[in-house]
């Protein structure tokens, strides 16, 4: 009886409580798979697979979780020679939250799942956790903001303004645009939006794609790339930057 009890836990223990998975492709078509499965023993494997006409790279990254209230913390970084230590669950996704912000798409999960806003409503845009890191020189004074859908109905109806009123974006579509995001909460308590938008036609992201890291600016590409601030509580926007021309 003892035996059969002591196997049954140990196979409890090993009993998948997360897995979440990315297929794209790099710039010149290759395959890479991104695996993340956490297990019910606090042990978790990382899996990053490139393939190519030459070669087949897998790499293995092995090592402990605990989650503090709705934060995953793990003994060693995800990604290699990047500070990814710690995550969340959130809107569908495992997002790695230090000074690297990177989405896995979670395909299954035990673990709790915040959902903040309806994701098929809003498809265009991308939320990403602001990561005090990456994002001080952005924003003075911040602390994260998770966006509803109320705020997200908002977001859009100025970008749209915005948009109308420059004599470079006016003639351009807001629904042809992706719009990653990061929100914050000012020291006013006044929520502030950065949107950087990328146009479809660009190809310089794909659809499934853009939903997983943040992209910095390209050079040029015109109205196809811009960013500025919106802040919702003064129903404002600020800081329009767009893109020259090659």
């Amino acid at each position: 009886m003892l035996a059969i009890c002591c196997f049954s836990c140990k196979k409890n223990n090993k009993r998948e409580i997360l897995l979440a998975e990315n297929h794209y492709l790099d710039i010149v078509g290759n395959p890479i798979t991104d695996e993340l499965i956490l297990f019910a023993d606090s042990n978790y494997i990382y899996t990053k697979i490139y393939k190519s006409a030459e070669i087949e790279n897998i790499e293995h990254r092995k090592g402990k979780f605990y989650i503090k209230n709705d934060t995953i913390h793990f003994s060693r970084n995800l990604r290699q020679d990047i500070e990814s230590r710690t995550a969340i669950v959130r809107d569908n996704y495992f997002e790695i939250v230090d000074e690297e912000c990177y989405k896995i798409k979670v395909v299954k999960t035990e673990l709790p799942n915040r959902m903040t806003y309806d994701n098929q409503k809003f498809k265009s845009y991308a939320i990403f956790s602001y990561c005090q890191a990456r994002d001080s020189s952005l924003f003075k004074n911040a602390k994260p903001h998770e966006l509803n859908n109320d705020e997200l109905t908002q977001l859009d109806s100025l970008l749209e303004i915005c948009m109308s009123e420059n004599t470079r974006l006016k003639t351009q579509n807001n629904n042809n645009y992706y719009k990653q995001c990061i929100a914050t909460e000012n020291s006013d308590r006044e929520v502030v939006v950065w949107i950087y938008c990328i146009c479809h036609k660009s190809g310089f992201i794909k659809e499934n794609e853009f939903q997983l890291q943040l992209h910095g600016m390209v050079q040029d590409g015109g109205e196809c790339f811009f960013k500025l601030k919106i802040n919702l509580t003064r129903k404002m926007f600020f800081g329009l930057l767009i893109n020259g021309d090659a």
